[in-house]
C-alpha cells in the first residue's frame, strides 16, 4: 500500500484485509464488501459515538469530568457517562437536546463570537439536571473544525 500512515489503523487494516491498496480503484464489487466490513466494524466498536481519534475518544468516555460535544447550533452531538450523571439524563436523551435545554445562563450562541479554533477559555453559567435542580458550573470551552479543516 502507499503512504498507509495517512490513514487511520482501521482503515489500513481493512484495506490490507480486503486485499485492496491506494494505488488503484476497486472493482464494485470489492469496494461494496470493504464499505460494509468498515462500517460494521465501527458499528461494533463505537456504537454510534462520534469518532475523533480512537485514543482521544476512549479519554472522553472515562473521564471523570463531564464533557459535551455540540455543533454551532448548539446541538448535543456526544456526551460523556459523567455528563450523563451529572444531568440526570440518559446519552440517548442528551443527544437529542440543545444547550439551552440544560444551561440557563448562556443564550444559545451568545459565545461564538469570542471562540477561536484550538482556544479556550472558561465561562460560568448554571445547568438544570432532569429533576430540576439548578447548580453552578463553570465550563472550560473551546472550537475545532471537524477533519482538521
Amino acid at each position: 500500500m502507499g503512504d498507509s500512515k495517512q490513514y487511520h489503523a482501521v482503515l489500513v487494516h481493512e484495506l490490507e484485509q480486503a486485499g485492496l491498496d491506494d494505488s488503484c480503484a476497486p472493482g464494485e464489487e470489492a469496494w461494496r464488501a470493504f464499505l460494509g466490513r468498515v462500517s460494521r466494524r465501527l458499528d461494533e466498536a463505537y456504537q454510534g459515538t462520534v469518532i475523533l481519534d480512537e485514543r482521544f475518544d476512549k479519554m472522553i468516555r472515562h473521564a471523570v469530568d463531564p464533557f459535551f460535544l455540540h455543533d454551532t447550533d448548539g446541538r448535543v452531538i456526544e456526551v460523556n457517562h459523567a455528563a450523563c450523571e451529572m444531568l440526570g439524563y440518559t446519552r440517548e436523551e442528551l443527544l437529542g437536546m440543545g444547550v439551552a435545554d440544560f444551561e440557563m445562563d448562556l443564550a444559545p450562541g451568545a459565545i461564538w463570537d469570542r471562540m477561536r479554533v484550538d482556544e479556550v477559555f472558561t465561562v460560568e453559567g448554571r445547568h438544570r439536571s432532569k429533576d430540576g435542580r439548578m447548580y453552578p458550573v463553570e465550563t472550560r470551552v473551546g472550537a475545532f473544525m471537524a477533519g482538521g479543516a
